[in-house]
C-alpha cells in the first residue's frame, strides 16, 4: 500500500481542519461513500473501475516515473506556453485539477490530481481516459458522485486511483498527505519514492488568481494556498513557488 513520504504530510490535514473549522467526519463521510461505491462489481456501470484495477494504476504510474528523466508538476498559475517550453523527449506530467488546460501535449500526461472541480479541461482529458488521481473532501461529495456518473457515460472512461485526507485507513483508497491539488501532487509523486531532484514546478503560486482555478472566494484561495506552501516547506521545496 501506498505510504506518505513524510508523517507531517498527514498531520497537516489536522493543522489545516483545526484552521478552517472544518470536522473530519464529513471527510470520512466522503471517503466512506466513496469505497462503498466502489466496492461494487462496475462501480457506475464500469468494470473497469472495480477496485482490484486501483493498484494497477499506482504501479504503472510508479514504473512510469521511475523510468522517466523528468517529473514536471504544473499547477493553477501555469501558462500552456510555459508548459510546452518545459517538455522534453523524456517526462512525464502530472497537473492539478484544471491546470490540465495549460498541457497540450497529452502524450506526456501521466495523470490529474483533481478533487473533480477542474470542469471542462479536466472532463477533457477524462473523455480521453486520461489517469485521474481522484480525491474525496468533505464538501465534494455530491460533486465526486456527478462527475463519476458524468465520466462513466464516456465511450473511454478514465482510469482512476483515489484518495482521501482522514485519519483512517480504507483497504483502496490512499491518503498520500498534502491538502490542495496542487501539494497533494507532490505528496503522491513522493509517496511513489520519485527523488526530488527529478522533479520540476511551473506554475505553483501564492496569488491567489490562477488560469486554470476556481476564485469564487479569493480570500479562501489565498488562506488554502498558504497552505500549499507549508505542505511544500515540510517537503524542503518551499522556494519552489513563485511568492
Amino acid at each position: 500500500m501506498l505510504k506518505p513520504a513524510h508523517t507531517s504530510l498527514l498531520e497537516v490535514q489536522n493543522r489545516v481542519r483545526e484552521d478552517f473549522a472544518w470536522s473530519e467526519k464529513e471527510d470520512l463521510e466522503s471517503a466512506t461513500s466513496l469505497e462503498s461505491e466502489f466496492s461494487k462489481p462496475s462501480p457506475f456501470g464500469v468494470q473497469k473501475w472495480n477496485d482490484s484495477n486501483f493498484f494497477t494504476n499506482i504501479m504503472l504510474l510508479k514504473d512510469k516515473l521511475i523510468q522517466t528523466e523528468k517529473v514536471i508538476l504544473v499547477g493553477a498559475a501555469a501558462t500552456a506556453q510555459e508548459v510546452s517550453n518545459a517538455i522534453s523527449q523524456d517526462c512525464v506530467v502530472l497537473a492539478a485539477d484544471g491546470a490540465v488546460g495549460a498541457v497540450q501535449d497529452f502524450s506526456k500526461l501521466g495523470a490529474i490530481v483533481s478533487d473533480f472541480d477542474g470542469e471542462e479541461h479536466l472532463d477533457y482529458a477524462a473523455s480521453l481516459g486520461h489517469l485521474i488521481i481522484g480525491h474525496a473532501h468533505g464538501d465534494n461529495l455530491s460533486l465526486w458522485r456527478q462527475k463519476l456518473q458524468t465520466w462513466s457515460k464516456f465511450e473511454k472512461p478514465p482510469e482512476l486511483i483515489l484518495t482521501h485526507q482522514t485519519n483512517s485507513e480504507f483497504d483502496f483508497i490512499v491518503n498520500p498527505g498534502g491538502f490542495t491539488d496542487g501539494d497533494r501532487a507532490l505528496a503522491f509523486v513522493l509517496s511513489l519514492g520519485i527523488s526530488k531532484q527529478k522533479l520540476e514546478f511551473i506554475g505553483y503560486s501564492m496569488t491567489p488568481s490562477s488560469n486554470w482555478s476556481s476564485m469564487k472566494n479569493p480570500s479562501r484561495k489565498a488562506k488554502k494556498l498558504t497552505w500549499m506552501k507549508e505542505v511544500f516547506r515540510l517537503c524542503g521545496l518551499e522556494n519552489e513557488i513563485d511568492v
